[in-house]
């Protein structure tokens, strides 16, 4: 039982012991909450006699240290352009040696050696007590990342053992720099199975992407169940969005069918169905040779 749900009991029970009239009734409240809470009896019966006291949570105050430094400390932290905690922890003490360098700051041996042994967390408190020249911006979600969680992707478990867990991954051939338009592998194995296969395309664009994903799975010896990407962000949204449409032909001679949804006018509607209607009329209707 937990020191918050002792209170609750104890003052429960304070109530039932101010309404008791006979010794044995106070005698059986006494027993009831030493077998309940384990007390002593004689702490239990002084603690039914006075009204129980309301929690009073004191807020512990710290000892401030690295006072020296906090001159330092504010000065590489403009310096860095004013980040966080986590940045600026592992190069403060080399950032204020260049700034004592360049005439900026003088640090003596003290305030070098509380600037050693500053840690994170307490970098992070002092952060929040200097005075930032803008205010911190809301955190928003990105419209990349509302993309992606609607995605329908479902990832398998780490102990999966059926058949169909695909593991893709599109490996980028750039010679050493990513500037540019390149050939890539395209790579799908089962974890399960081990089986696996690997298309070459060039670019990784929704179009291509899609249609060489298509063209595996569409041979895939076992039912797809799941996928996991392993390829950088932006290939990753390519590939999952491409997995959950249907397979397209795997026959090389097919174009791709994905194309991006435009609007169109009414105009442009009516101009298609003109040529769509003329197509069909000039296309003879197919002979029987039974």
């Amino acid at each position: 039982m937990s020191v918050i749900s002792r209170r609750e009991y104890l003052a429960k029970m304070h109530q039932r012991y101010r309404g008791t009239r006979t010794k044995a009734e106070k005698g059986a409240v006494i027993d009831e909450l030493v077998a309940v809470l384990g007390y002593h009896r004689k702490y239990t019966i002084a603690a039914l006699q006075h009204s129980p006291q309301p929690a009073v949570h004191r807020r512990r105050q710290r000892h401030r240290r690295y006072f020296d430094a906090l001159s330092a400390i504010a000065l590489a932290w403009e310096a860095l352009d004013f980040c966080c905690a986590e940045r600026l922890h592992p190069v403060l003490l080399s950032t204020a040696e260049v700034l004592q360098a360049h005439g900026e700051i003088t640090l003596e041996a003290a305030v070098l050696d509380e600037l050693s042994r500053l840690s994170r967390a307490t970098l992070a408190r002092y952060l929040t007590r200097l005075d930032r020249p803008w205010p911190r911006l809301p955190r928003h979600p990105s419209p990349l990342t509302q993309i992606r969680s609607a995605v329908p992707i479902e990832r398998y478990a780490w102990d999966e053992s059926r058949p169909g867990a695909l593991e893709i991954d599109l490996g980028e051939h750039n010679g050493g720099s990513s500037l540019g338009h390149f050939a890539y592998t395209l790579s799908v194995v089962d974890v399960v199975s081990g089986w696996n296969a690997r298309r070459a395309i060039l670019g990784r664009s929704q179009k291509v992407v899609p249609f060489a994903l298509g063209a595996i799975v569409h041979d895939w010896p076992h039912p797809l169940g799941a996928c996991t990407p392993t390829t950088a962000p932006s290939s990753s949204t390519t590939i999952s969005c491409a997995f959950p449409r249907p397979p397209p032909s795997p026959s090389p001679a097919l174009a791709p069918t994905a194309r991006t949804t435009r609007p169109t006018s009414n105009r442009q509607t009516a101009s298609s169905s003109a040529r769509s209607s003329a197509t069909t009329a000039s296309t003879p209707p197919p002979t029987s040779t039974g």
